[in-house]
């Protein structure tokens, strides 16, 4: 009975039902297994939903730390992380293990910028400072070299539009709501 249950969700699995049944206790580890792929897969999306903020810290880092995980950019990582923050009831406590996840190298270097001025309290803050500063030492030491690399997920390195850097010629930078946190 829990097989036809599990083959029920699937066949209609969305990122919506994705975020819902992971709030769940349940034991069926292959469909939280397959909810974490639609998250991963459709990121963006998942991480504007409301029921995003409901996900557990452990749940979150897995998703984040996924190699497959579709973003745009590195970005959106960074935004999804500080709205979970906010909604969250763990979200001060595992705020610092979270941002362990991100890319701090793929930011722009203006919202490195903005990142290294938000202000955070206790340990976190120190957390983001300290992968803020280290990004941004890793910039100036490879702009010196003259090729940057990225390790951007999803094929980010094949693309200047993709990557860090926004010395592209019409290239936007995303805001980050750092005032607001």
């Amino acid at each position: 009975l829990a097989g036809a249950i599990e083959a029920g969700i699937r066949a209609s699995l969305d990122g919506r039902v994705a975020l819902q049944v992971l709030q769940e206790e349940h034991g069926l580890h292959s469909l939280r297994v397959a909810c974490e792929d639609k998250v991963a897969e459709d990121f963006e999306t998942c991480s504007q939903h409301p029921d995003f903020g409901k996900l557990g810290a452990s749940q979150l880092a897995r998703i984040l730390r996924r190699e497959d995980l579709a973003i745009s950019r590195e970005e959106e990582v960074v935004n999804a992380i500080f709205t979970w923050n906010k909604v969250s009831k763990d979200g001060h406590a595992f705020l610092g293990v979270l941002l362990q996840h991100v890319h701090f190298q793929s930011l722009s270097f203006e919202n490195l910028l903005r990142l290294g001025h938000t202000t955070l309290s206790g340990q976190s803050g120190d957390d983001l400072h300290r992968e803020v500063e280290d990004a941004l030492t890793f910039r100036k030491r490879t702009q010196s070299l003259g090729a940057f690399q990225s390790k951007r997920r999803r094929l980010q390195h094949w693309s200047p539009f993709l990557g860090a850097s926004t010395e592209a010629s019409g290239r936007e930078v995303l805001p980050f709501p750092c005032e607001s946190l």
